[in-house]
């Protein structure tokens, strides 16, 4: 009984076709690339915060993550700071932009883990 509801079941699979219609090509969809995208801090532009708050700015602009140490933190809250230099970014210079940014303040960052998860580190600059 069971292999007689398997193969009702598998029949009309078997008509399927797994291959295009001849004649008929299917059109590549473009891929988004990191490479076009570019990010807008326009919204910041000469406006003073923290360290961290510019380092939560920029999470929710480029989705990129961040991580640091709670005396780095402390450190983050301590500093003001204003966004300098361009406030358009493709997310290919994300990191110099990001760390040009931090060492005006006194700090440096670096891209840790994996790509896909997109984490910079964070830490207090060596003197």
């Amino acid at each position: 009984m069971k292999l007689v509801t398997l193969a009702v079941l598998l029949a009309p699979l078997s008509a399927c076709h797994t291959q295009p219609a001849q004649g008929r090509e299917i059109e590549a969809q473009p891929a988004t690339s990191e490479t076009t995208m570019v990010l807008d801090f326009s919204g910041l532009r000469e406006q003073s915060m923290t360290v961290e708050e510019f380092v939560k700015a920029c999470q929710r602009v480029s989705g990129f993550n961040f991580t640091y140490t709670e005396s780095t933190q402390a450190a983050m809250n301590a500093k003001s700071m204003r966004i300098l230099g361009s406030d358009q970014v493709a997310v290919t210079e994300f990191g110099s932009f990001l760390n040009a940014q931090l060492q005006d303040s006194g700090f440096t960052c670096e891209r840790i883990g994996p790509d896909h998860l997109r984490v910079f580190s964070i830490q207090p600059r060596a003197m």
